[in-house]
């Protein structure tokens, strides 16, 4: 249950912010800028966690310095595709109605069930019953996203 109250309360903050994205996008048609400053303010609180806590993520602070290099490297990566997500997504709101944008953002599920099965085959077993539900969940973003545009 603990797994779900997490996953859900992300999605629910991820959806949220696409609105104050779109609003912020009104009064300053700058995706670039609105994207650093939402990161910047992310870096912050991300630090205020990291710092204010003992124990993140069961690491303790001073074990982050003694990562390992593949785990840096992923890491890296990680961090890479989140920046430019973030900014292809803030380009996206910026010239394109939020109703349109944001079910294209369906495919998400798809591109990642498909990478976890690919790179994760032995730490997650994707199975035909995740393609057939994932199928589902993009094809209702489909059909908002070409209902949306009609």
């Amino acid at each position: 249950m603990r797994n779900w109250i997490f996953a859900i309360s992300a999605a629910l903050c991820y959806a949220s912010s696409t609105i104050f994205i779109k609003k912020g996008l009104i009064e300053f048609d700058s995706p670039l800028l609105g994207a650093t400053i939402s990161q910047i303010f992310s870096a912050l609180i991300f630090g205020i966690f990291l710092i204010g806590s003992k124990q993140f993520g069961g690491m303790r602070f001073k074990d982050i310095f003694s990562l390992n290099r593949k785990s840096v490297l992923l890491l890296v990566i990680a961090g890479t595709l989140i920046t430019a997500g973030t900014m292809l997504r803030w380009t996206a709101l910026s010239i394109a109605p939020v109703v349109i944008v944001t079910p294209i953002f369906g495919v998400i599920p798809l591109i990642t069930v498909g990478l976890s099965h690919l790179m994760l085959r032995s730490l997650e077993r994707v199975t035909t019953r995740t393609w057939i539900g994932t199928g589902f969940v993009v094809l209702g973003s489909a059909l908002i996203a070409v209902t949306s545009t009609v």
